[in-house]
């Protein structure tokens, strides 16, 4: 009876705050066979205890698994995709420089389209700057010829831009 009052208490005991403690009971007054019965309960307790916070434990470790275990599963899913678009990529890109590759191998034809309509920009803007330097010219002619102050220094003639873009037309196709 004593031993069941005893686990009473320390059960009584282990129920409280683990800050607050109490003093140790003097255990003199128990024999020796009743502090044998004493400790093996003690033990039987904490055995429990152990067992509960493993239980705890475990049952949070598989918790976390199931939640890993799924995200796992949407990553895989999401790699698979990324993976597929990734080859789709490649695929057109390879189909872009096989393209490319045909159209420089057969003669450069995008290269030589390009040149022809360089050149042909080139010859616009000579003809327009050849139109506008006579222009400018004539007008120039008349202004001067007009004029009725000869002591005057006669003003320089505009600038010829003509020969400016020829030049460059021509540095760009060697």
């Amino acid at each position: 009876m004593k031993i069941k009052q005893e686990i009473a208490i320390m059960q009584k005991d282990s129920n409280e705050d683990p800050l607050v403690r109490r003093r140790k009971h003097r255990l003199d007054h128990l024999t020796h066979e009743e502090k044998i019965e004493r400790k093996k309960m003690k033990n039987r307790m904490a055995a429990q205890t152990s067992r509960d916070r493993k239980k705890i434990k475990m049952d949070n470790m598989e918790t976390t698994i199931k939640i890993l275990s799924e995200e796992n599963k949407q990553l895989n899913k999401r790699n698979a995709y990324l993976e597929e678009r990734l080859k789709e990529l490649e695929r057109r890109l390879g189909g872009i420089y096989d393209g490319l590759t045909i159209d420089t191998q057969s003669g450069n034809v995008q290269e030589k389209a390009m040149a022809l309509n360089l050149l042909e920009i080139c010859i616009i803007l000579t003809v327009w700057f050849t139109i506008k330097r006579s222009l400018m010219e004539s007008s120039w002619l008349m202004m001067h010829q007009t004029s009725m102050i000869p002591s005057q220094q006669k003003p320089k003639r505009p600038r010829d831009l003509s020969t400016f873009t020829q030049v460059t037309c021509i540095t760009q196709f060697k």
